[in-house]
């Protein structure tokens, strides 16, 4: 079997939309530069003066790169919104929720889990912390609850926190999508609109409330982020169905820096930021498709395959980049200024990730994206057989 059809991602029904995978791509890439940033300023800290860091163009690119994680939110957004937007509006057969949760969690559990285990094994016997001590914690994170109980990042995997938020989307999400039952199509976006600036509205003034209940890492933070996908949705299953097919080098003129301004209005309690942040996330998704050169970087063959690995990438890549900056630090060259240095911890570091990600994506979370690998494994012989011993 080539690589690339090792490493290319599974869908239902093979109905990949490969600039979504890309855009997955564009997400990963902002989040392992982001913690990439993140260990290298702790480790060369006591290296460097306090003002080596400041003002440095890498540096402050890097650090936006935190960006990822809305944009996911988004793509998660606009991927499950589809086949609930068309039941409703097209009258195609209904969603099954029970099949849609199953789904969920036949999909996305393993990888989840299989990971925590990992790294708990790594704080156990590699960091000798003591195990009675973490293991609520690990509870906490297995049951997507840490944000909420512990009030603060995981222990285990401290980017776990926005997988928490993902679940409770998932739950929310068929209820949400019933604003698919508005016919009229100026009404249901504008119901959405309004959904998504009183989202913003609502997490800007109300904060205080919100990190007294242990909510600052919850939907409640992000949920105009989802809406923003649901709103993308509804014009590509509709009106610009046929339209997103045609390329425009205008449109490259739009996407690029709208997606360079995702870069730069991403900071939370400053609501014209949101709003434009939130009309750029639009107008880069709106790009994806439409624009000539957006387009055809984004559904690269590689491009795509590396954004569809995304999911088993980022569970793995913060304990990954912790682990190899403590050992990559002995390269550090003060006279080359923090780009110089982050362009090595870079190329020493990433390909290292992406390389252990590929080989647990392609062991671990590809046979996951098989809707049927509950009953292929119960019907396996050598688990037949021990089952029918049983």
């Amino acid at each position: 079997m080539k690589l690339h059809n090792l490493l290319s991602r599974r869908t239902s029904g093979n109905n990949l939309i490969k600039e979504i995978d890309g855009f997955r791509f564009f997400a990963i890439g902002t989040v392992l530069l982001y913690h990439l940033n993140t260990h290298i300023t702790r480790v060369i800290g006591e290296f460097v003066p306090a003002n080596y860091f400041q003002d440095n163009f890498v540096f402050l690119i890097a650090r936006r790169g935190s960006v990822g994680v809305d944009i996911f939110f988004a793509i998660s957004g606009f991927i499950l919104a589809l086949p609930f937007a068309r039941q409703r509006l097209f009258d195609t057969t209904p969603v099954n929720l029970k099949s849609y949760y199953i789904r969920r969690l036949t999909r996305l559990e393993p990888p989840y889990v299989i990971s925590l285990i990992l790294l708990l094994g790594v704080h156990v016997i590699i960091l000798h912390e003591n195990f009675g001590s973490i293991f609520p914690n690990f509870l906490a994170s297995l049951f997507y609850i840490h944000s909420i109980f512990f009030d603060q990042w995981s222990v285990i995997n401290p980017v776990a926190w926005s997988l928490e938020v993902e679940v409770q989307f998932y739950v929310l999400a068929p209820v949400l999508a019933m604003l698919f039952s508005i016919r009229k199509s100026s009404t249901r976006r504008m119901v959405l609109i309004l959904l998504i600036v009183g989202s913003m509205l609502h997490y800007n003034f109300n904060y205080d409330m919100i990190q007294a209940l242990h909510l600052r890492k919850s939907i409640l933070m992000h949920l105009h982020q989802f809406l923003i996908g649901f709103l993308f949705a509804d014009f590509f299953l509709t009106d610009w169905r046929e339209l997103l097919k045609i390329k425009s080098y205008l449109f490259d003129a739009v996407g690029i820096p709208s997606l360079i301004l995702l870069l730069v209005f991403n900071d939370p309690f400053t609501f014209y930021h949101d709003l434009i942040f939130a009309v750029c996330l639009f107008l880069s998704f709106l790009s994806l498709f439409k624009g000539k050169l957006i387009n055809a970087f984004f559904t690269n063959t590689w491009i795509v395959i590396i954004g569809g690995m995304c999911y088993s990438i980022y569970l793995l890549h913060y304990a990954m980049i912790a682990f190899l900056a403590e050992r990559t630090k002995v390269l550090f060259i003060p006279s080359l200024g923090y780009s110089g240095n982050f362009a090595i911890q870079l190329l020493l570091i990433i390909p290292i990730v992406l390389l252990i990600s590929a080989v647990y994506f392609a062991l671990i979370e590809r046979p996951c994206m098989d809707k049927d690998w509950p009953a292929k494994l119960l019907t396996y012989p050598g688990l037949r057989k021990k089952v029918s011993q049983d």
